[in-house]
């Protein structure tokens, strides 16, 4: 059997390249001619960054800090069994306390004597209002003073004071608080009588009948007494007192009115 006829097979391919059958060759790419942003990279491997060491001389050294500041805060707690037994040993760790105590006596002084002046020598009411808030002051600082402590143990640090002087200080501030407390009762007795004597007065002044200007007459008679019951030693006695015998003229000059 004979092969294909060549005059055939040209024919086929004549007619294939009119039809675009054939496909055509595409040469070679060149690797010079690519650039080299376009050429494939090799692989490379992530850094490796390097481990950050520390070294043991600062380690040691932040550990020695935080011991020494865990001791002292404990050397320094509020409790006299603590700090007696640190004061014998190592008095130099109770330095953040002498400093704390120094500066709360400090601001103490003042505040306790103006409020002590205040309170003794008031010429108003507004002065005890005022009074009161400076005293509330001076007890946060007072508060902060030690109560239980041997009076020698800051002798070298302190050469002038002593936990006596915080002592006094502390009654000096009870005391006050005392005398402000009787001075606000006796002002709410006063309140109280001066409301009643008007009210008297005003119901025997428009009584219709004997009975109520009798008990409104008992009731002005008590309203007096009530005055004179409230302690001298105070400044709304002392008003009381002023008041009194202006209150007991005009008692007297209604009550003898036909």
């Amino acid at each position: 059997m004979s092969g294909p006829d060549p005059e055939i097979e040209q024919e086929l391919r004549r007619l294939k390249a009119d039809l675009g059958m054939t496909q055509p060759s595409v040469p070679a790419p060149n690797p010079a001619a690519v650039p080299p942003a376009s050429r494939p990279q090799p692989h490379k491997s992530a850094a490796v960054r390097p481990r950050l060491s520390i070294p043991w001389q600062a380690k040691l050294l932040f550990l020695g800090g935080c011991t020494t500041v865990a001791v002292v805060w404990v050397a320094n707690l509020p409790f006299p069994f603590v700090r007696q037994a640190v004061q014998e040993h190592f008095p130099v760790l109770l330095i953040p306390s002498y400093i704390s105590w120094d500066y709360n006596y400090r601001q103490a002084v003042p505040l306790v004597e103006q409020a002590k002046q205040l309170i003794n020598q008031p010429t108003t009411f507004a002065d005890l209002d005022r009074a009161k808030g400076i005293l509330n002051q001076a007890k946060t600082h007072v508060e902060a003073l030690p109560v239980l402590f041997p009076s020698h143990s800051t002798r070298w640090y302190w050469h002038q004071l002593s936990f006596d002087q915080f002592r006094t200080m502390r009654e000096s501030v009870g005391q006050m608080e005392a005398k402000l407390f009787q001075e606000r009762q006796s002002q709410t007795l006063l309140s109280q009588a001066e409301g009643q004597l008007d009210q008297a007065k005003t119901v025997y002044q428009t009584a219709q009948s004997q009975a109520e200007r009798v008990a409104a007459t008992q009731q002005w008679d008590q309203a007096l007494n009530q005055l004179q019951q409230i302690s001298a030693n105070t400044l709304a006695g002392q008003i009381a007192r002023t008041k009194l015998n202006l209150y007991t003229n005009e008692h007297n000059r209604i009550i003898q009115q036909p």
